[in-house]
């Protein structure tokens, strides 16, 4: 991506994103080609973050391809329901790490401010983690990118109606980076979703959480299997 266009904190606070280097729909249609190139025709779709928009764009432009879906930590796309307050803006746009050891700290004190509060976090295994994704390779102006195109894309509150695939909408009710009013605004514009709100959750997946959130996961994607539509689900 490199020589492709990055917004700034202006851009992003006034929401004006003058050439986004890509938007969701693009994402979504990248989602659409790696399965096209795995040969699968339809699958069960779990998003978490801005893979939750990308999710949510899938199901609503090819909803052939998508046999459940679930969205993590998600929005619609709207103006003022799960959004980050100004600080977090800040301190996650700060000029990019240049080093390893810079970019794992940088990334450390980002999951301070917007991880799980009701969950113990394992910080060295975080900061292994991190280790390992700065050496396969980071993007520093990648996450402006994200946002901006987050913001270029725009509401998906009235699309997000054609959803017709059987959906769980998982949020964390202590997410300081989307507001858990994303996670409850995403559900009601879905027909027949399912709200899961998890205690004490922020904006990551603490491993304390993961039984409930996979037995969550299995459950929306036997509802599908099963049959029940996201119409059914709602008539009934």
């Amino acid at each position: 991506m490199d020589g492709e266009p990055t917004p700034g904190l202006r851009e992003l606070l006034t929401r004006r994103i003058k050439h986004p280097a890509y938007k969701l729909d693009d994402m979504a249609r990248d989602a659409a080609g790696l399965l096209d190139s795995l040969g699968i025709h339809r699958a069960h779709v779990v998003g978490a973050s801005m893979g939750a928009m990308v999710a949510q764009t899938l199901a609503i432009s090819s909803p052939e391809r998508v046999t459940s879906l679930v969205s993590i930590m998600g929005n619609t796309g709207g103006r003022i329901l799960g959004q980050p307050s100004l600080r977090l803006f800040r301190e996650l746009l700060r000029p990019p790490a240049t080093d390893r050891a810079t970019y794992v700290e940088q990334v450390v004190a980002a999951f301070e401010l917007i991880g799980s509060p009701g969950f113990e976090r394992d910080d060295q295994a975080l900061r292994d983690l991190l280790e390992l994704s700065y050496d396969r390779g980071v993007d520093p102006h990648g996450f402006a990118r994200q946002l901006g195109a987050i913001v270029a894309s725009g509401s998906r509150r009235r699309r997000l109606n054609r959803i017709t695939a059987p959906t769980l909408v998982i949020h964390g009710s202590a997410d300081r980076l989307v507001a858990p009013s994303g996670g409850r605004a995403t559900a009601r514009a879905i027909p027949g979703a399912n709200l899961l709100m998890v205690g004490g959750m922020g904006h990551d997946l603490p491993r304390d959480a993961w039984p409930l959130l996979i037995d969550a996961i299995a459950g929306n994607a036997a509802r599908a299997e099963h049959g029940v539509s996201a119409a059914a689900a709602l008539a009934a």
